[in-house]
């Protein structure tokens, strides 16, 4: 019997600490007590075993569960204020909370684990490694995948949103082939989710955005550090600075961007045409009119 759980007592305290202590020590004892051949003391030590180890998990699924919250903000903070040594440490004791067995909620533990991914990701975009960027963001939408499958709540909106970075790093990336899956993906998911919000009777949902800056070539930027969706899950995409308010709008515009970069003019045309008849801010609609100016250029040289 053994017992390789020390990580999980280094980041969250003391407590967890004295748990890991015992628990090492009854294994030692345990592994003792067989090779001596003491059979009886030997099944009173592993029940002694199982009693402390029901206490260490059940004590830390909740608190695990704020530790990697807690983590995740204080990264993005440090991020943003340039101390990428910090945000990288807090990142790593994350996804190391969220391995296997450390949340007894597997559902759970895999939504925090997306959330670390994702904002990984916004940590090495953030330095211009988009291959490492892309890596951590797949495996963010491959778990997302699997939770929209298992119908976790929010996942659509989950999914949703990180089909929209995928599509803006992989057109920074200059693959807008494979950037229009996701675009097509995130458009499907972002009419669904209207329509189950209409059957509801409530507001949509929104995505506030905000950019660090115009990209002249993609009317897209990446790498905001605001909030989305949950908590501590930040994206890496906006529009000119403003939210598009209606998520299909918003949709629409990055399959028309991808179509740009693809250089299947009409069709980019037609999705950007299709934005606009979205409920939208005036500043979206302004950068929506400003692409289809510039396409239309594109168009005329060409």
């Amino acid at each position: 019997m053994s017992w390789e759980h020390s990580g999980l007592a280094v980041c969250l305290g003391p407590e967890y600490g004295r748990l890991n202590s015992k628990l090492r020590e009854i294994s030692d004892e345990f592994d003792t007590l067989v090779v001596q051949g003491r059979v009886r003391e030997a099944l009173d030590s592993r029940e002694r075993f199982a009693t402390v180890e029901k206490e260490y998990y059940m004590m830390p699924s909740l608190e695990v569960s704020r530790t990697v919250s807690s983590l995740n903000a204080r990264a993005l903070r440090a991020l943003k204020e340039g101390d990428e040594a910090l945000a990288r440490r807090n990142l790593n004791k994350a996804m190391m909370l969220t391995e296997q067995d450390n949340i007894q909620d597997k559902n759970a533990r895999l939504e925090l684990r997306a959330m670390t991914l994702n904002n990984l990701c916004c940590y090495h975009s953030h330095a211009a490694r988009l291959d490492l960027a892309l890596h951590s963001l797949a495996k963010c939408l491959a778990i997302e995948l699997q939770l929209l499958g298992a119908h976790r709540p929010g996942s659509r909106l989950n999914v949703m949103t990180t089909s929209f970075n995928m599509t803006s790093l992989l057109i920074r990336q200059r693959k807008p082939r494979e950037a229009l899956v996701h675009a097509r993906r995130a458009f499907k998911l972002s009419t669904e989710e209207y329509s189950a919000v209409r059957q509801l009777d409530g507001p949509a949902k929104r995505v506030d955005s905000h950019g660090v800056g115009d990209d002249a070539e993609n009317h897209a930027n990446e790498n905001t550090m605001e909030h989305a969706g949950k908590g501590e899950k930040h994206k890496c995409f906006s529009i000119g600075g403003e939210e598009a308010r209606d998520l299909r709008a918003f949709a629409c515009h990055q399959v028309a961007v991808t179509y740009e970069h693809m250089k299947e003019y009409p069709q980019a045309r037609r999705y950007y045409d299709r934005a606009l008849k979205y409920p939208c801010s005036p500043e979206f609609r302004r950068d929506v009119e400003l692409a289809i100016g510039s396409l239309s250029s594109v168009v005329k040289s060409t």
